[in-house]
This record gives C-alpha cells, sequence and structure tokens, in this order.
C-alpha cells in the first residue's frame, strides 16, 4: 500500500494527495472502490483510526483508426503505371489503440505490391504512424471512372474488451495515359532463316494519345532481333498500327512457341515537360521446323534413288551382254 502524510487539517478545511494506481488490462467502464484506512489525532488528543473507501471511476475510450495518403511518387499516378504512396495510419479516437493490423487489398484497377500488411502494437490517441505501399494501376483502369484503395484494421482496445474490424476506402486520383496491347502477330518464322518479318499490330487501347512513340523488341532463343528498334510518331486513343522487325531464328531451334516483349517508350500532352511513359506487352511468336532439313532428306532420297537406278541398268545390262554371248555360242 501506499501512506500519505497530510499534515494540520483545520475545522472545515480540506487536503489532498496524488496516488498512482494500475488498473488491470481487462478493466472495463464504471466505479471502483478503493478500501484506505485514516488515521489523526484529534483537537482533544484521541487518537483515531477508521477504514474508508475511495470511488474510483473508470472510463474506457474506444480508438477510431483511420488512413490518409500523406504523400505519393510519382504525384501523379497513371492508368498502367505505379506509385508509390506515404499512408498515415492514425488514431482520432479517445482511447489507446493496441496490436494493430493494417492490411492494404488489391481492387479492381488497382493491384498492391508485395508488402501489404503493417502491423503497429501500439496507437495512443492522436498518434500516428506512416507506411509506404506501392500499387499500380492496371491497364484496363482507362475504363473506370474512379478508383479507391481499401485498407482492412483490426485491432483492440486498450483493455483488449474491444476487437474492432473496419474498412476503409482511399481513393486514387488516376491520370489518362495512353495503353499499348499487341492485337496480332503476323509472320512465318522457321528454324534456319536469317532475316524474317515480324508484324505486329500495336493499338492505343488507352484515353490518352502518345507521340515519340519508341518501341523495341526482346526475344528468347532461338529467336533473334536483326532490328530491335521502331519509331512511331504518334497513336490517338482507339488507332492501330504496324510495326515491322526483322528477326532471325537459330537453326538448332525447335518448333513450338516462344515469348516475345515489345517495350514502349511514350510521352504525353498530360505529363510533365521532361516526363517519359514507358511499359511493355508480352506476347508469343511461332517458329516451325526447318524447310531447309526436309528439303535435305529428299535431296538425299534423290541420290539413293538414282544410284539404286544405275546399279539396276548396270546389271541388266550386264546380264543382256551375258545373254547376248550364250546366245553367239549357240549358234556356233
Amino acid at each position: 500500500g501506499q501512506q500519505f502524510s497530510l499534515g494540520t487539517i483545520k475545522p472545515d478545511a480540506s487536503a489532498s494527495f496524488g496516488a498512482g494506481v494500475q488498473p488491470s488490462l481487462t478493466i472495463a467502464n464504471g466505479t471502483y472502490n478503493i478500501s484506505a484506512t485514516v488515521t489523526y489525532t484529534a483537537q482533544s488528543g484521541k487518537f483515531v483510526s477508521q477504514n474508508t473507501t475511495i470511488e474510483l471511476a473508470s472510463l474506457i475510450n474506444s480508438p477510431n483508426i483511420v488512413a490518409s495518403i500523406a504523400s505519393a511518387s510519382p504525384t501523379n499516378l497513371y492508368t498502367g503505371g505505379n506509385q508509390t504512396l506515404q499512408v498515415q495510419i492514425q488514431n482520432i479516437g479517445l482511447g489507446t489503440a493496441k496490436n494493430v493490423t493494417a492490411r492494404f487489398l488489391n481492387a479492381p484497377g488497382v493491384n498492391v505490391g508485395s508488402t501489404s500488411q503493417f502491423f503497429i502494437a501500439t496507437l495512443p490517441p492522436k498518434n500516428l504512424t506512416t507506411v509506404s505501399v506501392y500499387v499500380s494501376a492496371t491497364r484496363g483502369a482507362s475504363n473506370m471512372s474512379s478508383l479507391s484503395l481499401p485498407v482492412s484494421f483490426r485491432y483492440y482496445s486498450s483493455n483488449y474488451a474491444q476487437n474492432i474490424s473496419t474498412l476503409q476506402n482511399i481513393r486514387l486520383n488516376v491520370q489518362n495515359s495512353a495503353v499499348f496491347n499487341i492485337t496480332s502477330v503476323s509472320g512465318m518464322l522457321t528454324a534456319g532463316v536469317a532475316y524474317k518479318p515480324l508484324t505486329f499490330v500495336i493499338k492505343n487501347t488507352g484515353n490518352e494519345e502518345a507521340d515519340q512513340i519508341s518501341l523495341s523488341l526482346q526475344t528468347t532463343f532461338p529467336i533473334t532481333p536483326v532490328n530491335p528498334n521502331i519509331y512511331i510518331n504518334s497513336l490517338a486513343p482507339g488507332q492501330s498500327t504496324n510495326a515491322t522487325f526483322y528477326v532471325g531464328v537459330d537453326p538448332g531451334g525447335n518448333a513450338g512457341s516462344y515469348p516475345i516483349t515489345v517495350f514502349e517508350q511514350w510521352r504525353q500532352n498530360n505529363g510533365a515537360a521532361d516526363q517519359e511513359f514507358s511499359g511493355s506487352v508480352a506476347y508469343y511468336a511461332t517458329v516451325s521446323g526447318s524447310s531447309g532439313n526436309t528439303s535435305s532428306y529428299e535431296i538425299i532420297g534423290v541420290v539413293v534413288v538414282i544410284a539404286i537406278a544405275g546399279v539396276v541398268v548396270y546389271r541388266m545390262r550386264k546380264r543382256k551382254k551375258g545373254a547376248k554371248g550364250k546366245e553367239a555360242k549357240g549358234k556356233e
């Protein structure tokens, strides 16, 4: 227990003291009595000791956790692009929050990076902490009027009596952007060809015109680009154009489909003066078996047939000569 000395208290006067108490972690709202013993010497000289109770009111306020975007890099999020958000997680309630779990979720048009869940052991009232969240707007986001980033919270009140779960949607401001898609690929590739055209139909499926477009082709074995870069002046939303790359195919390549990637770089009017946009599209190119191998088999077959025919003719001629010799001897 604790002991306090209050000195002399005159009639109709009072005295106060401060005492520290340690409530239980599971204490609930209500009134609690604390036992105390008061001892004093009366003016008459009599020593007095009596028990009393001190009422203690307990009020456990509820926490309230919310999230907001403090900053973003880059400043604007474009369709098909990505952004790193600095998100503030704040307790705007009157009670302390314990064991806070914040989880950022994928949503239509929005994908969240691999680090999407955060844990905060204690968050007192009016306090906040900042977390970094990587997000990307999908290529299909150009058809959506607005995007939201959902974040789910789960936490406890300070006495762990309240288990609170909430879901909040953070509005994302997404700018228009060009989006490139490959709608078709044409070109017959066979193993062993050294210079063969491969034509892509490139379409801007976004909602912003692209200017100063640079396309580069990346392939895997057995396909090798001969001219890996193409320049296009501009491409309006909904507009398509042909992009022809020339490639070679290794003679040792097997027939099949091989992944190819077209990387894009461009500028657009709603970007900063020195801002360059980029993206990529994956596709497959089909390689058939080498026609050269087939021809060689045909040539070998022809040679064999001619050789066999020569042997047969030679033997037939030899037999005819032998027969004529026998016939001549018979006549003699």
